[in-house]
């Protein structure tokens, strides 16, 4: 899922040398946390009846290729640790007998403290719901907003990765960033380009 008006051409070529099956979508630009690009791979998922599991895998998160095999474990909506975040470095579920108890993680208000990169689900799940299927706010999250559309309660989530014990996605930013910071850095590169278009 591209965040342009139009495909990157070297993410083509890249794709069609990988010789994975794949469906090249596109649709913005926006710069609303990628909210409208998800809503978008989701109804268009939805809308064609594709079946399989779901991962929302992020450009610029690091992925160790186990996960891809504890994905595939998934019936309905699975979960697993993701490095780099929360208040201990790493946000999981906590498991005991198999069964969530709570959450290591930061959000705790979220009925779901989950991010993007720690969940995967089943794409007959998609089915019954209406638009828009992911929120397309223009702020960080929609995670929990999600997945208290298609599950109940922590009882229905399946846990992969040794019981969350072990951690195969990073997410791509260090704990403690500052959003803040980050929304200067990008306003100061943003300043210096026009600067040098100018000059």
């Amino acid at each position: 899922m591209e965040d342009a008006d139009r495909a990157c051409p070297e993410v083509e070529r890249l794709l069609k040398k990988s010789g994975i099956a794949y469906i090249y979508l596109n649709t913005g630009p926006t710069s609303d946390f990628g909210n409208l690009q998800r809503d978008f791979a989701l109804r268009y998922i939805r809308d064609r009846n594709l079946e399989g599991i779901v991962y929302l895998a992020d450009d610029d998160n690091y992925y160790d290729e186990k996960l891809f095999d504890e994905i595939r474990k998934t019936k309905n909506v699975s979960v697993f640790p993701v490095g780099n975040l929360g208040p201990h470095g790493i946000e999981k579920p906590i498991v005991q007998g198999g069964k969530i108890l709570e959450w290591d993680a930061g959000w705790k208000e979220r009925k779901f403290p989950v991010d993007m990169a720690g969940f995967a689900f089943n794409t007959r799940l998609l089915k019954p719901l209406s638009d828009p299927v992911w929120s397309v706010r223009k702020v960080r999250g929609g995670e929990t907003e999600f997945l208290e559309k298609i599950v109940n309660s922590k009882d229905e989530l399946e846990t992969l990765c040794d019981n969350c014990k072990e951690c195969l996605v990073v997410h791509n930013k260090p704990l403690g960033w500052n959003m803040a910071c980050a929304l200067a850095l990008r306003r100061i590169k943003k300043y210096y380009q026009d600067f040098l278009s100018k000059n």
